[in-house]
């Protein structure tokens, strides 16, 4: 069977914000498993039920990592000599279609199997989270890409302090992929489609997406009469 897939190659950057509404993509993956240092999965379901405008809410590390993309990726092939062909499309999972893959690449390796290819940028100071491995949140946005596209296999490039780089594989683990599945279907279909507000995690992106919500305080107060009750 094959995946359905939605072209985003002509899209502008807010038509394609707006696509990504419609399902849960691989960068929603950690937020929804509560491992996700930037996002909160109270502001993911905000977004993704309308609750908060459609804006480009990146940042220069978000700007600088689109910038670098291609020459992370040509720098792969060149160490490599794998060569890596831009999908320009989501692609979506057969059994819950609101699980797509935005991926930025797909490798064909030396035995002929397809992969998945994920760019990245790291600034200096996170040059000690890659030396100990993929820093988790990328591990299950690739997890969630292979779920999607039934491939077994991801190559993950980082350019790091904008001097090192690094490239490393990373196998499709199905105990991990049946997990983040449970979640991103509990998230959707019991949240989402049902506007039923998840439960608050106790993570540090949702402490201050908290604190950033409500940080404007009522500063007036009220005095009661004596004789309420």
């Amino acid at each position: 069977m094959r995946r359905k897939m939605t072209p985003t190659g002509n899209l502008t950057r807010e038509e394609w914000l707006q696509l990504r509404r419609n399902g849960i993509g691989g960068s929603d993956a950690s937020v929804i498993m509560g491992k996700n240092p930037y996002r909160s999965i109270l502001q993911l379901w905000e977004e993704k039920t309308g609750k908060l405008p459609v804006t480009d809410n990146g940042n220069e590390f978000t700007y600088w990592g689109n910038v670098m993309e291609p020459i992370i990726r040509k720098e792969f092939m060149n160490r490599t000599g794998l060569k890596v062909r831009q999908k320009h499309a989501m692609i979506f999972h057969e059994e819950y279609p609101y699980l797509f893959a935005d991926v930025d690449g797909i490798v064909t390796d030396e035995r002929g199997e397809k992969c998945i290819f994920e760019a990245k940028t790291a600034s200096q100071y996170k040059a000690d989270q890659w030396e100990n491995g993929v820093p988790e949140e990328y591990v299950l946005q690739v997890q969630h890409y292979l779920a999607v596209c039934g491939m077994n296999k991801a190559y993950i490039a980082a350019l790091i302090g904008g001097n090192k780089f690094v490239y490393t594989i990373i196998y499709r683990d199905d105990s991990l992929i049946e997990e983040l599945i449970v979640k991103e279907k509990e998230f959707w279909e019991e949240c989402v489609l049902t506007d039923t507000e998840p439960v608050v995690d106790d993570s540090e992106a949702t402490q201050e997406y908290l604190n950033t919500k409500y940080s404007n305080s009522v500063a007036s107060t009220i005095q009661l009469n004596v004789d309420m009750k």
